[in-house]
């Protein structure tokens, strides 16, 4: 299900009926493209439990009884760490655009981990798929699948195109983030790998909510 959606945030029970969260956890991180979401495991506070959801990789680690506020926190903190990877920053870089039919060269606006607007006179399609290969400052070099999402006429004859990255290596995703966090000053802080939050009160009022996926579209 996650290679088909791409979620933002994982939320699982460690214990589960059909899969665990620690299964669930493994496999997750075993995609390349997967390794960076946002995982929160909750469970038992119980020893053997603890030490099993540490081991799991999850980001984080909430334990029952869980308190509403605390639990809004810790999903609200890995969202807006989310947010922060698709802000965008100025790029100017020459872009080659390649598709079945054609080959050609523009120049990009600007950029995030989820996609690049760039300016062109060439006329595409939205849905378009295509490779789109550029250079960002500091020599690293980025080639990658891609598709029009968007776009906007712009002054003359040419137009402003939204690119979605489609399946970006880890390391041009690293790339591309480090280069926005050298440019904005906003960045949040990445939180621990993994961050374990103790229970505020032992009240067995309090249920876990179960298991949530959350997605959010880029």
């Amino acid at each position: 299900m996650h290679e088909e959606h791409h979620f933002d945030l994982i939320f699982a029970d460690l214990q589960l009926e059909d899969m665990g969260g620690y299964t669930l956890c493994s496999l997750v991180r075993r995609q390349e493209k997967a390794r960076n979401t946002p995982i929160i495991l909750i469970c038992l506070q119980i020893a053997g439990s603890i030490e099993r959801a540490k081991e799991s990789g999850a980001s984080a680690i909430l334990l029952r009884p869980i308190e509403s506020v605390q639990l809004i926190e810790t999903i609200g903190g890995f969202l807006d760490m989310q947010m922060v990877r698709n802000r965008r920053v100025m790029l100017t870089a020459k872009v080659l655009i390649r598709t079945a039919e054609q080959e050609f060269f523009c120049l990009s606006h600007d950029i995030s981990t989820t996609g690049i607007l760039v300016k062109s006179g060439c006329r595409l399609e939205i849905g378009k798929r295509l490779i789109c290969r550029f250079t960002l400052p500091g020599s690293h070099r980025i080639e990658t699948e891609a598709e029009v999402a968007r776009y906007v006429d712009s002054s003359g004859n040419e137009t402003l195109y939204g690119m979605k990255f489609i399946d970006l290596p880890l390391p041009d995703s690293r790339a591309i983030d480090a280069y926005v966090a050298s440019l904005d000053t906003t960045t949040a802080e990445t939180a621990p790998h993994p961050l374990y939050i103790p229970p505020q009160h032992t009240s067995p009022k309090e249920e876990s909510p179960g298991t949530i996926n959350a997605a959010i579209n880029p």
